[in-house]
């Protein structure tokens, strides 16, 4: 019996059974069935409206099986325009995992474009269903393998600005949260250019902050409470294993252990908890609490909402704990509109903005700027702090040094025991560069005794397109997809660095680890160049920064070719993050100083 005879049968197509048909990628060839099949499929839709959840879960799979008698696209498109209307709460959850698995056999851009189309009637929907096309969007359709970190999502960014403008005029101050919240993590993980966020943050930021700010009057300001120390609320979107995560606890390591910070500050984290990213990491949490510096989470009655929650009200709760609180300054390290709402609605007396790579945000409220590493925005004021960033988030430990050894040794044995590791670790968007793979090619080229391992997630075929147009052999160019930086960072012996776009944490561990990098002076700013070529001459190597793409094959070849030389370039970089990490609490004082 064919599947169409199944159903007609009673018989509900299994899971499996759909994802082959979706595997096959053609229409289904019954076509003097066609008719019988239509009046199916139109009794189907009619009864679609009026099901319960979990029965419109039955009936979309069952009428993407009879449209692909008709038409692949049209199953498809019809497919996704069904399952962003459903709650996603009250469906089962594999039926998420079952919609990643489908749709990853068809056509990415295909996908996007149904969604952009959808996207465009936003403005006209009440929240619940605009906020299950975006949990859809960011939950299931972000994840799918072929979707994740892709360049499609940037062609969003233009429907989403004029979303949000039209939300904005129909004063919709929930939706627009989340729609900015929205916008910021899907361009969070496209853009990387500083004129890119510059633009954002005039065309999104300052487009909403009026809004936002009509709804800070009627919070309740409490009196003055009389303290023997200023409170300093660390403010975050959410913690997790990552790179900010490493710097900011390693800061919070620091204050604590100052015996002047102690004496004058009391600090606490605040936690914004934007669980639709990922919630927080009771690990890291235990990290800063035993630290001795209390968690808070004053809005965890809003994880009952779950992906619906609402953003206006969460903000709002948040901002009237830090007030009741009495905290004297607020360090914020996010550019979410709920983190937006608190400069906004004048929490602290002294507000401070602390760029973790963002250098162009701006919004009324900040009254200082703070990071750890120089500013490319020259046009705001900075204070550096150095932050010694704990050794535990640097070196790793000695079980993952030696599970890269064995995975070292089994790329000697396919590759050869003369075998050069080449490779970075981070978001695949930042070696997506033509000028940086056409560089590696002629570095491979040049040494057939090299491997690239392009560590980390990301849209792959975009950067397998450049490897294939360079003439780069695939089989030593490897993605590895997500790794342990602790592991992969002993694997690999030379480190690329990306450019135009450098890496962030992921390339401080390998520094630390005493790992050797080529680098591109271009995209270096002058007190790290200084610094390189002060310590290159104190070692007496030549420097591993170059002054052109040519330059960079040739220093690049000269540490392929010689370990010792590897080994004191590594030296050089270790030396390099010691420098960089040593606290000075006066730093923080002339921070933390109010105006």
């Amino acid at each position: 019996m064919s599947i169409f005879q199944n159903i007609k049968a009673g018989e509900i197509p299994s899971d499996s059974s759909i994802i082959e048909i979706a595997k096959k990628g053609l229409a289904l060839q019954e076509r003097d069935l066609f008719d019988e099949i239509n009046s199916y499929i139109t009794l189907l839709r009619d009864s679609f409206t009026v099901a319960s959840i979990y029965e419109k879960v039955y009936v979309i799979k069952i009428l993407f099986v009879l449209e692909m008698y008709v038409d692949l696209h049209t199953a498809y498109e019809n497919y996704i325009k069904r399952v962003v209307t459903l709650h996603i709460h009250k469906i089962p959850e594999e039926f998420g995992d079952f919609t990643k698995e489908l749709l990853v056999y068809y056509d990415a851009q295909k996908i996007m474009s149904y969604l952009q189309a959808l996207l465009r009637e936003k403005s006209d929907q009440p929240s619940e269903e605009l906020r299950s096309f975006f949990n859809w969007s960011l939950h299931v359709f972000w994840n799918i393998p072929t979707l994740l970190n892709s360049d499609y999502w940037r062609e969003w960014y233009p429907d989403l600005k004029v979303l949000l403008a039209t939300l904005v005029s129909q004063k919709r101050i929930s939706d627009v949260m989340y729609v900015e919240f929205f916008t910021y993590h899907i361009m969070g993980n496209s853009f990387q250019k500083i004129d890119e966020w510059r633009e954002l943050n005039q065309n999104v930021t300052r487009k909403t902050q009026s809004l936002y700010k009509e709804y800070t009057k009627d919070l309740i300001r409490p009196s003055i409470i009389q303290k023997d120390r200023k409170r300093v609320a660390f403010i975050v979107e959410r913690v997790v294993d990552n790179s900010v995560f490493a710097v900011n606890y390693s800061l919070l390591k620091s204050l604590q252990a100052n015996k002047d910070f102690v004496e004058q500050y009391e600090i606490a984290v605040y936690t914004v908890n934007y669980f639709e990213k990922s919630k927080d990491d009771q690990v890291c949490i235990d990290k800063i609490e035993a630290l001795g510096i209390p968690f808070i989470n004053p809005v965890t009655a809003f994880r009952e909402e779950g992906y619906y929650n609402d953003h206006y009200k969460k903000a709002y709760s948040f901002a009237q704990t830090l007030l009741h609180d009495g905290i004297d300054i607020i360090i914020n390290g996010g550019v979410l509109p709920i983190l937006d709402f608190l400069y906004l609605a004048r929490v602290a007396p002294l507000q401070i903005y602390y760029s973790h790579g963002n250098c162009a945000f701006d919004i009324e409220g900040i009254d200082k700027r703070v990071s750890h590493f120089p500013q490319e925005c020259k046009e705001f004021e900075w204070e550096i702090v150095n932050v010694p960033i704990s050794k535990e988030f640097l070196v790793g430990t000695e079980e993952e040094k030696n599970n890269a050894e064995t995975i070292k040794a089994s790329y000697k044995q396919k590759f050869g025991d003369d075998l050069v590791v080449l490779g970075t670790i981070g978001r695949l968007i930042k070696i997506n560069s033509d000028e940086y793979i056409k560089t590696v090619a002629e570095i491979m080229k040049q040494n057939p005794n090299t491997i690239y391992l392009a560590c980390g997630a990301g849209n792959e075929e975009d950067v397998k397109e450049k490897v294939r147009e360079y003439g780069i052999d695939e089989e030593r160019f490897i993605f590895t997809g997500q790794v342990n930086s602790h592991v992969y960072g002993w694997v690999i012996d030379v480190w690329c660095e990306t450019f135009p776009h450098r890496q962030g944490q992921s390339r401080n561990e390998f520094e630390a680890k005493g790992g050797a990098i080529i680098g591109y002076k271009k995209y270096y700013n002058q007190n790290a160049i200084i610094d390189i070529e002060n310590l290159s001459k104190e070692l007496n190597i030549p420097t591993p920064l170059s002054n052109s793409l040519e330059e960079f094959v040739v220093i690049t070849n000269n540490l392929i070719k010689d370990k010792k030389l590897r080994q004191k370039t590594g030296l050089l970089y270790k030396q390099l993050s010691r420098f960089y990490s040593q606290f000075d609490f006066n730093q923080v004082k002339k921070v933390l100083d109010c105006k």
